[in-house]
């Protein structure tokens, strides 16, 4: 009996939906080190704002073997986002929030609505947490595929998954960054920064999201119009 639990915690969702937990964990005491919180104020940050959101993970993960899009979601959220904040702590140093708050503050005074040049100036000011974000992002999906063994999906359609999902975590992060920075303006510069990494990794799921939803209706729409096409003579 024993031996039949211990493999239970042992299952790859089990495993997987640990170490995504521990990621996000991670994620709120990077952003307490942002914030400039004490050890103190970063543990209990980590412990009301972390630790909900990392079960919630856990949950969502442990429960499931067969949605594999929402799987993909939140693994993505949490190594995504663990790699994103790493690479905000690199970029900014001892400007720590400050330094992130005033590039986007910049960003989003320039022009309405962003575009390519915004992308680019974001890639440009902040590389190592969009380099951070990214490769968070692609290692998160390549041990997702290899915890669940789906390795036997063919390589250009994993690699075409990959690269549909990094598009819109980029996109959706530079979005919801520009209207999360336009609307906290006459806040202080601490809530604003915490609400714009919250928006940052919000942006980055819901773009994912919204990638891989219009990719499955292309790919849905693509084999509907090859069954319809007059066969080859």
């Amino acid at each position: 009996m024993m031996l039949l639990q211990w493999r239970e915690t042992l299952r790859p969702d089990r495993c997987e939906a640990g170490i995504c937990g521990a990621l996000v964990i991670g994620q709120a005491l990077f952003l307490a080190y942002l914030l400039r919180l004490s050890v103190i104020e970063s543990m209990l940050f980590a412990l009301l704002v972390g630790l909900p959101v990392a079960l919630a993970c856990y949950g969502l993960l442990a429960r499931s073997n067969d949605r594999c899009r929402m799987d993909l979601l939140v693994v993505m959220f949490a190594t995504g986002g663990f790699g994103m904040l790493l690479g905000c702590v690199a970029d900014f140093g001892p400007l720590r929030l400050y330094g992130l708050l005033g590039i986007c503050r910049s960003l989003s005074n320039d022009v309405y609505w962003p575009g390519p040049t915004q992308l680019w100036l974001m890639i440009r000011l902040m590389p190592w947490a969009c380099v951070g974000m990214l490769a968070g992002g692609i290692l998160g999906m390549a041990a997702f595929d290899a915890l669940r063994h789906r390795q036997a999906k063919p390589a250009a359609r994993r690699i075409g998954q990959y690269v549909v999902c990094n598009v819109g975590m980029l996109l959706g992060m530079v979005i919801c960054e520009h209207v999360v920075t336009r609307i906290t303006t006459g806040l202080s510069q601490g809530v604003a920064g915490a609400l714009t990494v919250a928006g940052m990794l919000v942006g980055m799921t819901l773009g994912m999201s919204a990638m891989l939803a219009l990719a499955a209706r292309a790919s849905m729409v693509g084999r509907v119009v090859g069954r319809m096409a007059p066969p080859r003579t």
